[in-house]
């Protein structure tokens, strides 16, 4: 059987509409606004979504939004929380999520880990009792932004089967690091293949996926999303991934005193919190090197890197670059939404009364 030429990001039909961002952005504001979360946590939520869509990553997109009014409803996300700090040192922090957004939570650890760092030179802050917080590379470029270091991963619902296993035990465990530069250099990966909700995408457009993203329900490596949802997810890189899986599983989960693998909940589903975890870090720059000399060495990194291409047609990308430039490109020309994705959430503005998007 042939393996689907698709690359592992988000290769997509030709779109059913294209938005602007600024207009996605109050859209999504308006349906939380309606089913009942505060206009504070529903702008940041918003931007959160809208920010993956921008990047090219729709799965992190507008496309969830219709599972978080369905958490809302549900009380498995309490609408209301607000991070609240357990306890403290000069340069740490252990949050307490409460079962809201974590996207709320995210960016609160951001500025709590700025402010430490601007003090102590070095911080860390660990969340518990978390829900998704979607991609996490914006978090991080806030980080960067303030001339440090960003660093941060998240555990998640088991989705992804051990070396040699499988059974799902593992979330897809997704870390970021981002250094402030010109434009940040930012890595943002997840520690599985793919991230599970690109094949839950690719189901509801009707792709096939890649034949070494996942596993079926008997261990099988499958092209088939519906038997991978079902499956397990593959580790990247085999034993590497695996063992990456684990050390965001050991700082996101069991340092934070949030669930641990097994223990935490699904997005998908209404029954219950999450309940997942987070470890943010923040350096600052002038504690090693002046910013200046810091920059320019960045600066002979990057040139090198991207000299080592040999000419021809091939370009060299550092991290996070292709994610800079869609983004670029879409603030100017808009996000393209599939029809899959414009038909539920024109449903869903009819649901709460809101305007269509």
């Amino acid at each position: 059987m042939p393996i689907p030429s698709l690359r592992p990001s988000e290769s997509m039909p030709e779109p059913a509409s294209v938005v602007s961002s600024g207009r996605l952005c109050r859209f999504a504001a308006e349906v939380l606004l309606r089913s009942g979360v505060p206009q504070d946590i529903a702008d940041i939520v918003a931007w959160s979504l809208v920010e993956a869509d921008l990047r090219g990553h729709p799965s992190h997109g507008i496309a969830r939004l219709p599972v978080f009014v369905q958490r809302v409803r549900s009380g498995a996300h309490d609408p209301q929380a607000r991070p609240k700090i357990l306890a403290a040192s000069r340069n740490t922090a252990v949050v307490d999520a409460a079962n809201g957004f974590g996207h709320v939570a995210a960016k609160f650890a951001v500025e709590l880990a700025v402010e430490k760092a601007g003090e102590a030179d070095v911080a860390v802050v660990v969340i518990r009792r978390m829900q998704n917080c979607g991609i996490l590379a914006p978090y991080v470029e806030e980080i960067a932004f303030r001339g440090m270091i960003g660093a941060m991963c998240t555990n998640g619902a088991p989705a992804v089967a051990p070396v040699g296993g499988s059974k799902p035990i593992l979330g897809t465990n997704p870390l970021a690091i981002s250094f402030p530069f010109v434009e940040p250099i930012t890595l943002d990966m997840s520690t599985a293949v793919v991230a599970r909700d690109k094949i839950t995408m690719a189901l509801r457009e009707g792709r096939k996926i890649p034949l070494d993203w996942a596993l079926d329900s008997e261990g099988r490596p499958t092209i088939d999303p519906g038997k991978a949802l079902k499956g397990s997810l593959l580790p990247l890189g085999g034993h590497k991934g695996f063992g990456l899986a684990v050390v965001v599983e050991l700082l996101a989960g069991v340092l934070s005193g949030a669930g641990i693998a097994a223990d935490v909940g699904w997005l998908y589903t209404t029954d219950r919190p999450q309940d997942s975890g987070c470890c943010m870090a923040a350096l600052r720059v002038a504690a090693f090197m002046r910013e200046e000399e810091f920059h320019d060495r960045l600066t002979r990194m990057a040139t090198q890197v991207k000299g080592a291409g040999g000419g021809g047609a091939c370009t060299i990308n550092l991290p996070g670059e292709i994610e800079r430039r869609t983004r670029v490109e879409r603030l100017r020309e808009g996000i393209p939404l599939h029809a899959a994705t414009a038909e539920t959430l024109q449903h869903l503005a009819e649901e709460v009364g809101a305007k269509p998007v």
